[in-house]
């Protein structure tokens, strides 16, 4: 699978499609990851994605995708 600039595909098949996730849902997805207590199989990989990021950062990039 090719990535997809408009977030519109699910990564690996496996994934939500962030393109349809709410900010909301995309910040606490990802705050989740961090705290390893959201996601499926794949959350280590996504865990260390963001782990260096703030809780801040990770709202602030939850606005720039998602609706």
């Amino acid at each position: 699978m090719q990535w997809s600039p408009d977030w519109s595909k699910a990564a690996l098949n496996k994934s939500k499609n962030v393109a349809e996730m709410t900010h909301a849902e995309i910040a606490d997805a990802l705050k989740g990851y961090k705290a390893g207590t959201y996601g499926g199989p794949m959350k280590g990989l996504m865990k260390g994605q963001v782990a260096k990021y703030s809780d801040a950062d990770l709202d602030a990039f939850s606005l720039t995708v998602g609706k």
